[in-house]
C-alpha cells in the first residue's frame, strides 16, 4: 500500500489548523513585542528620568551664567588656594579683556570660566564647551586636545598654545 499525498490536499484538508496556528503565533509575537517595549525595559524609563533632570540642571545653569555679569563671576572663580578661608575677588572691566595680559599659563584641566575667558578668542560659550568636555571625557592628555572642542580649530589653538598648559 503507498500513501501520496500532494501540497494541495494538505492544504485544503488542513488548511483552517494551518491558519488558526498563523493567527496564534502573530498574536503571541505582538503580545510579546508590546510587552517588551512597555514593560520589558525599565532600565530606559529610568535613563530617560535621569537624562531629563540633568537637562533642568543645564538649563538653570544656562540661566545663572546668562544673567550673571563677568565681574560677579570672576569673583566667584578666584577663589584663594591656600587654606585660607578669604575669598579673593577682583573685579575686571568687561572692555579690559583685549588688554589683559595673563600672567603665566592656564591650566586648561583645572581653570574656571572666567580664567578660559581670558584667553583670546575663548568666550563665555567656548569656556562652557571646554569644562563640559572635560567633565565627559576627562582630563585633557595634551593642549593639541583642545582643538576637539567644536568652535576651536587651528586658528584659534595658535592663538592661545602659548598660554595654555595641562
Amino acid at each position: 500500500m503507498k500513501i501520496e499525498f500532494s501540497f494541495n490536499e494538505i492544504l485544503d484538508k488542513y488548511k483552517k489548523v494551518i491558519l488558526a496556528v498563523l493567527l496564534l503565533l502573530v498574536v503571541a509575537m505582538s503580545s510579546y513585542l508590546l510587552w517588551r517595549e512597555n514593560y520589558g525595559k525599565p532600565e530606559l524609563t529610568k535613563k530617560v528620568a535621569e537624562l531629563e533632570e540633568r537637562v533642568k540642571a543645564l538649563e538653570g545653569k544656562k540661566e545663572e551664567i546668562a544673567t550673571a555679569p563677568l565681574e560677579a563671576m570672576i569673583s566667584a572663580s578666584t577663589v584663594s588656594a591656600s587654606a585660607s578661608s578669604s575669598v579673593v575677588s577682583t573685579t575686571v572691566p568687561k572692555e579690559s579683556k583685549s588688554s589683559t595680559k595673563i600672567s603665566g599659563k592656564i591650566n586648561i584641566n583645572t581653570a574656571g570660566a572666567a580664567e578660559l575667558d581670558l584667553l583670546p578668542g575663548i568666550g563665555l560659550v567656548y569656556a562652557q564647551r571646554i569644562i563640559d568636555y572635560r567633565n565627559t571625557h576627562g582630563n585633557f592628555g595634551s593642549i593639541e586636545e583642545i582643538k576637539k572642542i567644536k568652535g576651536i580649530g587651528d586658528a584659534t589653538f595658535n592663538k592661545i598654545k602659548e598660554q595654555i598648559t595641562i
